[in-house]
This record gives structure tokens, C-alpha cells and sequence, in this order.
């Protein structure tokens, strides 16, 4: 197991330099100059003035060099723990993201747990009431949370659970005047963990349903039936076993897709994560920062890879030794 984990490690670098060389590449193309983005009509007035200035100012950013000497540069400065600077706020980029992890972190946690306490459950219950009234139900609420915009859903939700009934805090983490009180931060918690887990949980839920439904057709099911076991245990220690490698192929999935998820629950609920600060830094044109949350998102999104292969080995052994071989 320690070699099959250390060979998926080594696996994952070139990859992850990969993702880093294309976002690099895609955010030298972005239009209009980093440098002059986030200028003020004075200042931008005051630099076309004095050009020599502006181009020193380039040069120390080291944006006068060709993309791949820059993405050389920038990658040095990872390898020593350097991100650089935001052009936009002057900050370093360890200090813009540092902050945002948390808040970020939590958020996803706590909805994949949520995609998982409606999505696994539902799935199941799905696939034992195959064509049946429950299935349809499920199916339908399952169309519904796919094809509705996550914005769609959350502005619905400030609407209904902050404005008309004013049960729950509406965004930001916590309300001013409260920073200690854990209910109310709990509470903040609710409705953007909700929508962001409820719209994955849609995806698990069918992917689990067609897992399901195949292990319960085949002969090692009728075999444990024929042999009196309750059909709850049928159902559960061999249908779910048997269907777990798919489901768990969709959980390492789910990591990309609350990140993207994130972006839109976190501008809309004025959530102070990652997801926000991406924005933030597309609009500002801000390349050292976006290429920052580009390393965090990478990273977490390969790790979410390593941990489900090692629950692929630890769900089947013989895919840990197939593999291994």
C-alpha cells in the first residue's frame, strides 16, 4: 500500500505542472495589461505621462519577459514558497489566499457531506424502487436541482429562508456583534452549504441509482437472497459493496465540481472564500493571484484523485495489485 501511494504521488507532480503551464499560458492571453487593470483614472493618467516609470514598474514584475521565462520565474518562486505579489492590492499572494482557505474548506466539507447524506440514501432507495412512484419522485427532484443554475438556487433560498422568513442569515460568515457566538456561525453555514451540496448530491444520487441497479441484478444477489438473508442486508453489504467503485469514481468527482460550484455559491452568498477571491482576481486581471488559486485548486483537486484511488484499492484489493503490477 505505501509503494501504490508514493507511486500515485509521483504520478501526480507532472500533472499538476501541466495544469499550472496551461493556466499560465491561458492567463498571459487574457486581454488588457495586469499592470494598468486596477489603476485609478489619476494614477493610469499620471503613469502615461512618465512612461519609464511604468515600464520600470514592468520590468520589476518581470511582465517584459516572454510567457515561458515567466512561468519559469514564477514556478522558482513556488519551488522556494514565493507566489509573488497581487499586482491589484500590492499584498502577497500567501497573504490573499492564506485567509480564504479556511472559510473555503469548510463550505465544501460540510457540503459534500451533505451530497453525501442525501445523495448516497437516495440513490439506494431509488434503484430497490426501480419505476416505482419514489423512483420518479426522486428522478424528478434529481432533473430539477441539475438543471437549475446554482444562483437560480441560492438567490430562491435568500428569498424564501432570509427575506420572507427570516430564519437564517442571508451571507458572510458570521453576523456583526457575534463573532464568538457558534450558533450564529453555524447558522451562516446552512444555506450555502445546502445549495452547494443539494445540486452535487443530484449527480451522486443518479450515479449511484445506475450503480445499484446493476449489482442488484446479478446472480451473486439472487445466490444471497436464495440463502434467507433479510433483503436490507442483501442490499447493503452486498448490492452497495459491489456498487461502491463507480460511486466513489463520482465522490473524487465531486472536488472539482464544488470548487466550481463555490464560485457561484460564494459570490452569491458573499462568502469570503476561494471561490470569491477567484472571481475578484478575474476582474482585476490579476495574474500572480490567479495563478495562486489555480496552484491551491490544482493541488486539492489531485489529492481528491490520490484519495479515491487508494478507496478504489480498499474497496476491491485486487485493483491495489492489478495496478501494482
Amino acid at each position: 500500500m505505501g509503494a501504490y501511494f508514493i507511486r500515485r504521488i509521483l504520478i501526480a507532480i507532472p500533472v499538476l505542472l501541466g495544469i499550472t503551464l496551461l493556466a499560465f499560458f491561458v492567463v498571459s492571453m487574457t486581454p488588457g495589461d495586469p499592470l494598468i487593470s486596477r489603476m485609478d483614472p489619476e494614477t493610469l493618467a499620471r503613469m502615461s505621462a512618465n512612461p519609464e516609470q511604468l515600464e520600470a514598474m514592468r520590468r520589476q514584475l518581470g511582465l517584459d519577459q516572454p510567457v515561458p521565462v515567466q512561468y519559469l520565474r514564477w514556478l522558482e518562486g513556488v519551488v522556494q514558497g514565493d507566489l509573488g505579489y497581487s499586482i491589484s492590492t500590492g499584498r502577497a499572494i500567501v497573504d490573499e489566499i492564506g485567509p480564504r482557505i479556511g472559510p473555503s474548506i469548510t463550505l465544501m466539507l460540510l457540503a459534500a457531506l451533505v451530497a453525501l447524506a442525501f445523495g448516497l440514501p437516495a440513490g439506494i432507495l431509488s434503484a430497490v424502487h426501480q419505476y416505482g412512484k419514489l423512483d420518479y419522485a426522486l428522478s424528478a427532484l434529481t432533473v430539477f436541482l441539475v438543471s437549475t443554475p446554482t444562483f437560480v438556487l441560492g438567490l430562491v433560498a435568500i428569498y424564501l429562508f432570509g427575506v420572507s422568513l427570516d430564519w437564517l442569515p442571508v451571507g458572510e460568515m458570521v453576523t456583526i456583534g457575534k463573532e464568538d457566538d457558534l450558533l450564529d456561525r453555524l447558522s451562516h453555514y446552512i444555506l450555502p452549504a445546502l445549495i452547494l451540496g443539494l445540486v452535487n448530491a443530484a449527480l451522486l444520487m443518479r450515479y449511484t441509482r445506475a450503480s445499484m441497479v446493476e449489482a442488484l441484478g446479478a446472480d451473486y444477489i439472487t445466490t444471497a437472497e436464495s440463502k434467507g438473508l433479510a433483503y436490507r442486508i442483501v442490499v447493503i453489504r452486498h448490492g452497495l459493496r459491489n456498487a461502491l467503485i463507480p460511486v466513489i469514481t463520482v465522490l473524487a468527482f465531486l472536488m472539482p465540481e464544488l470548487i466550481a460550484g463555490a464560485v457561484v455559491t460564494e459570490t452569491v452568498f458573499n462568502w469570503p472564500g476561494l471561490g470569491q477571491l477567484s472571481v475578484k482576481a478575474a476582474k482585476a486581471g490579476d495574474p500572480s493571484l490567479m495563478m495562486g488559486i489555480v496552484l491551491i485548486v490544482g493541488t486539492a483537486v489531485l489529492i481528491a484523485s490520490i484519495v479515491a484511488d487508494l478507496a478504489y484499492s480498499i474497496a476491491d484489493p485486487r485493483i491495489r495489485f492489478d495496478r501494482g503490477r
